[in-house]
């Protein structure tokens, strides 16, 4: 004998119960590292392709150029250092403005956008389409009655052209004077971006209608002041925030 009893053996569940609290702090350890991980590479490897679409309101015009794309490229590469790529053939804006690329084409409607959009979407294969369109056709009155089904086919060559977009279609702006004609052209919009998402295409409606007043029109009665811009840029920012994350 060796002098040791068997009462003075240590029991087998201390070592068990020493194993697991080891391999609990290390799993607890890898969770930390990968989540920081993760934090840092948040986001896609490249910069997200982003297309801002539409017409004078989306390039900014003369009062604000740039229009919303100022606050929100602030918001999203300056301040949360998401990579992000504005595409377009225009370009325009403030120097704080660090990526000026655009399609916003002053005084078009939507079936000039339609006639244009293959080609952009081909050159420029944007991973998300920001659409803010409508104003001109309800300003030069043209066609209204079917100016929703006009959005509806735009939409549809865009997820033709481009499988795995991300789109998100927006409401028009208010117009004074014309509230009627502004209501019914949007009051379409959500169903055909319910239709687009049930076809497989990642839409998304954004309500900037109801983001803006018309004390945020400026004296053109048609285009945001600055102030209305910064509030579409806030609209436009969580949604373009979720498509970065999940690309």
């Amino acid at each position: 004998m060796n002098g040791v009893v068997a009462g003075d053996r240590p029991p087998r569940w201390r070592g068990s119960r020493t194993r697991l609290i080891i391999a609990a702090v290390v799993t607890a350890c890898l969770v930390v590292v990968i989540a920081v991980v993760v934090g840092i590479n948040r986001g896609p490897a490249q910069p997200m392709r982003v297309l801002p679409l539409g017409d004078s309101i989306t390039d900014g015009w003369r009062y604000v150029p740039g229009g919303y794309r100022i606050r929100l490229w602030d918001r999203l590469v300056q301040a949360d250092h998401d990579k992000i790529d504005f595409v377009g053939s225009l370009r325009n804006g403030p120097p704080e403005l660090g990526d000026p690329d655009h399609e916003g084409h002053s005084g078009w409607r939507i079936d000039q956008l339609s006639a244009n959009i293959d080609g952009w979407m081909g050159t420029y294969q944007p991973d998300a389409v920001l659409l803010h369109i409508g104003t001109n056709d309800v300003l030069q009155d043209y066609r209204l009655a079917t100016a929703p089904a006009r959005l509806e086919h735009l939409i549809g060559r865009i997820c033709i052209d481009r499988p795995g977009v991300q789109l998100a279609v927006a409401s028009i702006v208010p117009r004074p004077k014309m509230e009627a004609q502004v209501d019914a052209y949007n009051a379409a919009i959500p169903a055909m971006v319910d239709r687009a998402r049930s076809g497989g295409c990642a839409t998304t409606f954004v309500d900037m209608n109801a983001a803006l007043t018309e004390a945020d029109i400026d004296e053109s009665a048609t285009h945001p002041t600055r102030a209305g811009y910064d509030k579409m840029a806030d609209a436009w920012y969580p949604v373009v925030q979720a498509m970065y994350d999940r690309l």
